[in-house]
């Protein structure tokens, strides 16, 4: 079984997955002077079901450096992956080697890389695109009608200390839409 030894970011998401006006339009507000306050809540929210469920929003790209590899199939960590864009192979000396694309298969549909050739390395750094898109009209429904309810859960409770209840991510959990 592989071990994830380090998760980076590389490169936030450029967009939020849900607009200012469809958060406003779902909180039947329509004035201007809490804008950088449903903003913050846009974002928060966004970040939260991102930690939680392992799943990336908006396009981003992302390093992952595993080891332990018992097996030539790694399943990435953030999903959906969309694409691969390099990969290095640390030998036992410690030399890192970058594994050319016709070396391995990058499967979308589980977001998963199979490595074609037995290189037995100590630890893969593989650097990826994962999201559903560029936009929030990439994101599915059922994710943005969450976020929603998150949003309009911190809005309404913002001067208590009530929290939004992170079961109702579970689904998504399960499911890595």
């Amino acid at each position: 079984m592989q071990k994830v030894k380090s998760l980076i970011r590389v490169s936030p998401p450029t967009a939020w997955p849900i607009s200012l006006d469809e958060v406003k339009l779902f909180l039947k507000i329509d004035h201007e002077e809490e804008d950088s306050l449903l903003e913050l809540l846009i974002s928060a929210a966004s970040e939260k079901f991102e930690i939680i469920t392992g799943i990336a929003l908006i396009s981003q790209i992302w390093k992952v450096i595993v080891s332990d590899i018992d097996l030539l199939d790694i399943t990435l960590p953030i999903q959906p992956a969309m694409s691969v864009q390099k990969i290095f192979a640390q030998d036992m000396f410690g030399q890192n080697k970058e594994i050319p694309k016709k070396s391995y298969v990058f499967d979308a549909n589980d977001g998963s890389v199979y490595l074609k050739e037995m290189c037995f390395p100590r630890t893969l750094e593989i650097t990826y695109q994962a999201g559903y898109g560029e936009s929030a009209k990439a994101v599915p429904a059922s994710i943005k009608a969450m976020l929603l309810r998150h949003i309009a859960t911190m809005y309404e409770e913002r001067s208590s200390s009530a929290p939004f209840d992170i079961a109702n991510y579970q689904d998504f959990i399960k499911a890595r839409l």
